[in-house]
């Protein structure tokens, strides 16, 4: 299934529990990067509370459209289509990211996150998750990242943790068909304070 047919399905869906929780950490006149933002369903959420966000995916012509029937928050919202490997990170005030870092190969998430706690100005507030190492995708992949909780917790050494959090239960996805199929998850949540 294409990035597009996937954003077909999920636009509409209501904002993630994480995107809820992080916008308890950040002033109202913060600047969020949100990475991999699909459907847009989170950066809609987050202009509509009155926040500016970049919207960064590879595939954008979904969220595009859905802006041009939201006239009183489309101006809040700025859409860029890039690779997250190759987006140039400017001082923003809140890096946000729900499922989108775990489909990077383990190179490559720790490439992007040596640049991003880098380019973080004092005081960013950074959310993320990461499929655990008893995610049911875990022995089906080997060009994704999953970690262990010592792991995901090391990459916030320096930082003020906010919120951390684990889950682990059953649920389901989207297949390939665009049908939801039974899938056993486990992530690692956190918010933090640089």
């Amino acid at each position: 299934m294409s990035s597009e047919q996937f954003h077909k399905i999920t636009k509409g869906e209501p904002p993630r529990e994480l995107a809820k929780k992080i916008i308890k950490y950040i002033n109202n006149d913060c600047l969020i990067l949100d990475c991999g933002s699909g459907a847009g369903n989170d950066a809609i959420f987050f202009a509509s509370q009155g926040y500016k966000v970049i919207a960064l995916d590879k595939e954008t012509k979904v969220l595009e459209n859905r802006l041009k029937s939201l006239s009183d928050i489309k101006d809040r919202i700025t859409v860029i289509e890039s690779d997250i490997m190759d987006f140039e990170f400017k001082e923003i005030g809140c890096f946000y990211s729900s499922l989108t870092l775990s489909f990077l190969s383990r190179k490559n998430f720790y490439i992007l996150w040596s640049n991003i706690r880098h380019k973080l100005k004092k005081h960013s507030v950074i959310g993320i998750n990461i499929f655990g190492n008893r995610d049911e995708w875990f022995r089906e992949t080997d060009d994704m990242t999953f970690m262990d909780k010592e792991e995901f917790a090391s990459l916030f050494t320096g930082f003020t943790i906010l919120e951390f959090l684990e889950k682990e239960k059953l649920g389901t996805c989207m297949g390939e068909n665009g049908m939801t199929k039974d899938k056993k998850w486990h992530i690692f949540e956190c918010i933090a304070k640089l």
